[in-house]
């Protein structure tokens, strides 16, 4: 049977044992597992409704591939402790792809650089990768949440699909579906391009109205 393709296979759940201990786990794809790590760095975790908590622990046991008899409680306090660094270390990655597009670099040269903290290595018990489709990792709830998320940049993961919308006024992270999406939503992309369009627009507006009155003088010169 032929392999399938790196995008496919970073969008495949994989199913893993371990022998010792006879657990299994499912990981989510990589493609699945960034994309729950950048709606979590964006999300309003004080205002949430009871529903939504509940939705986001269940988001969170998914992401991680999480067994509660690992002892940490998913918390609220410990997501709101662990969210500013979540969201400090996607903007970080988001930053250097904006630098790379607008130098027109295309190396992924500044993801080589990526680097999980001493401490944190110190508090994993148990440590599961299985090289192209995902890792799991037992330690307190945000030691998990944060090697994850440094483990989820791996290939078969672009870590160029991490992205800050170019929109103006508008610097929203996102998971970018295609390479050639540089706006977090199609409206806007839309409000970006009239934007520009309407500047554009309005220097050749300029241009003409600079020009008319230079040929008004040249004809009355001739007359």
């Amino acid at each position: 049977m032929p392999m399938g393709t790196d995008e496919s296979r970073s969008r495949k759940r994989t199913t893993v044992s371990e022998s010792s201990s006879g657990q299994e786990w499912n990981i989510p794809s990589v493609e699945e597992r960034m994309a729950f790590f950048v709606r979590f760095a964006a999300l309003d975790l004080n205002g949430l409704r009871e529903g939504d908590l509940l939705n986001l622990k269940s988001d969170v046991r998914a992401a991680l591939s999480w067994l509660p008899e690992w002892g940490d409680e998913i918390s609220l306090e410990i997501l709101r402790e662990t969210q500013p660094t979540v969201l400090r270390e996607l903007e970080e990655v988001a930053q250097r792809n904006e630098l790379n597009r607008r130098i027109g670099l295309t190396e992924d040269e500044p993801f080589a650089v990526r680097a999980i903290h001493p401490k944190l290595l110190k508090r994993i018990k148990f440590l599961s990768i299985v090289p192209g489709n995902g890792s799991v990792v037992q330690a307190d709830l945000r030691t998990a949440i944060l090697v994850t998320l440094e483990l989820a940049f791996l290939p078969p993961f672009d870590a160029r699909r991490v992205r800050q919308c170019a929109a103006q006024a508008c610097s929203r992270l996102f998971h970018a579906e295609h390479l050639n999406q540089f706006f977090c939503t199609p409206r806007h992309a839309h409000r970006e391009w009239r934007r520009l369009k309407d500047q554009e627009d309005g220097r050749q507006a300029a241009g003409s109205a600079q020009a008319s009155p230079r040929k008004g003088k040249r004809a009355h010169k001739e007359a």
